[in-house]
């Protein structure tokens, strides 16, 4: 019996790996984009040992957590929580940022502080890799490496890849 054959990539990028969210990026301490929404999509490889039986592992935890991890942005406001130049906390139901002398606020319900320092393709890739790679889906997988794309429209698309 073969106990190896090698290894493979696979390449989860199906329809329901996505999510629109509003955000802004931050260019300096008096720099930023206005807020506006995109429409971002999500893809994720995993290069794995192939095991006699020619799979390389049941990759359908994987796929949920991908499609949850998404959900859990749609239709929020992206917020970095650690930025140096975006000061942004929850009081009394809302989340009140301040950023060069402007202060404005969003319902807390409306919003996701995410632990990055903005919200730009790179760091949402680095999130979500980072997530998922404190998963039991990916613990279970004895995959080498894991890759998480996004996009934010055809053509863009920013990876971040961890080694296992």
């Amino acid at each position: 019996m073969i106990e190896h054959t090698g290894d493979t990539t696979l390449e989860l990028a199906k329809e329901s790996f996505h999510f629109s969210a509003a955000h802004f990026t931050l260019f300096s301490a008096t720099s930023r984009e206005r807020l506006h929404g995109h429409n971002y999509t999500v893809r994720c490889r995993v290069t794995c040992e192939v095991g006699g039986t020619g799979l390389a592992f049941d990759y359908t935890g994987l796929k949920q957590r991908l499609k949850d991890l998404c959900a859990a942005l749609d239709e929020f406001t992206l917020l970095p929580a650690n930025s140096p130049w975006l000061d942004a906390c929850e009081a009394d139901g809302q989340v009140v940022m301040k950023f060069d002398g402007d202060t404005f606020s969003l319902p807390a319900s409306d919003v996701r502080l995410l632990p990055v320092q903005n919200i730009t393709l790179e760091a949402l890739a680095a999130y979500l890799v980072d997530v998922l790679l404190a998963s039991e889906e990916v613990a279970m997988s004895k995959c080498s490496s894991l890759t998480i794309g996004v996009s934010s429209s055809p053509g863009i698309w920013a990876e971040a890849t961890r080694a296992l």
